[in-house]
């Protein structure tokens, strides 16, 4: 039986789709519901979804073919066994066309557009038939299904959504999941990160030490913060990849999704709340309600946090961006961190990619 070597990316791909992570979506898609994402958000059926998921590889295979029954390996283990639907490529035209689409852009400054234009060429739609699960061995991995059933007796719940240690504004936005829903998941995505940003452990780490914390101060002792996280390599695709956030969350059991400033954005590829517009507009598409908000920023006069001005209500510039960029630079010098920007429990024995 042929087989093709996946790399991390289309692994992770292969084990969300799988374990429902992507519904109503359950197989990677062909051509033709490829190009339907790009252009109406939906596939051909009329079903809605934002952005297209597939299997790609980069050196072509001649021995693939329509209708053959193939192995999928990471790392020279089974993946599971995986029926050929379709196999096909895109144009150098049609790719920029779809770079427009999916990430605003065709600049190859764009990491997400950059992979997809040189990386990605091959593509192939079909069916997994024999799953392994031992290869879950490989990553870290929360279920779907049971972390539903875990949440099935709260009524309202919302999802955070980072791929960063907590500070003090996400703490901000945590207690307004709390003051609309009653209860909050807060759920970072892992799976894949660049220079300079934190590892997978301290991540993970950082915001289940927030959890317990939180938890642990609740007077009646009923938990009001939930952990959770998803595992696929970010997009950075802006307004489209925010829409799979909130349908990810859905199918992890939320029934609202906290959104606010660049989500899943990067550099200045779109602006501030392009990604809350967006998946606003398409919130009964969606089926999960949006919880949006103006960015949490600190007084620079008594510390506190507020979306609003703080101290003076003339003097506007008292108010000032948390910067996450900023408390990494510290933490990577080893210098002190201010306890009004990050709680110290948070960033305990904390890494950096360098």
């Amino acid at each position: 039986m042929e087989r093709i070597q996946l790399n991390k990316k289309n692994f992770l791909e292969v084990c969300n789709l799988y374990y429902q992570t992507y519904l109503p979506l359950k197989q990677f898609v062909n051509k033709e519901n490829f190009m339907s994402i790009c252009n109406s958000y939906s596939l051909t059926s009329g079903i809605f979804f934002p952005f297209p998921i597939y299997l790609s590889y980069e050196k072509e295979n001649t021995y693939l073919k329509n209708k053959l029954t193939i192995k999928l390996m990471y790392k020279s283990k089974k993946i599971c066994t995986f029926k050929i639907f379709e196999l096909y490529k895109f144009s150098n035209e049609e790719k920029k066309k779809i770079g427009i689409s999916l990430f605003n852009t065709n600049s190859l400054k764009h990491p997400g557009y950059n992979l997809f234009y040189k990386k990605e060429k091959f593509f192939i739609s079909g069916k997994i038939l024999k799953f392994n699960k031992k290869i879950m061995n490989e990553i870290n991995f929360s279920y779907p299904k049971l972390v539903k059933k875990n949440l099935k007796n709260l009524k309202k719940i919302a999802g955070f959504h980072t791929r960063n240690i907590p500070h003090r504004g996400h703490e901000w936005i945590h207690k307004l999941g709390i003051k609309k829903c009653g209860s909050v998941l807060i759920q970072p995505i892992i799976g894949s990160y660049r220079k300079g940003e934190y590892t997978e452990n301290s991540i993970l780490k950082g915001n289940l030490a927030l959890v317990r914390k939180k938890n642990s101060l609740e007077k009646n002792k009923k938990k009001k913060y939930f952990f959770s996280f998803i595992n696929i390599v970010p997009k950075y695709s802006g307004p489209r990849e925010a829409l799979i956030h909130a349908l990810i969350r859905k199918n992890y059991g939320c029934t609202h999704f906290l959104i606010g400033r660049d989500h899943a954005g990067i550099s200045n590829f779109y602006s501030k709340y392009a990604s809350q517009k967006k998946v606003k507009f398409y919130e009964k598409k969606l089926g999960i309600k949006v919880l949006k908000f103006n960015s949490p920023r600190i007084c620079s006069l008594c510390k506190k946090i507020s979306n609003n001005n703080c101290c003076s209500k003339k003097k506007i510039n008292n108010m000032k961006d948390i910067n996450g960029t900023k408390i990494r630079k510290l933490l990577i010098q080893k210098r002190k961190v201010p306890e009004y920007l990050i709680d110290k429990d948070y960033f305990k024995n904390v890494k950096i990619i360098k």
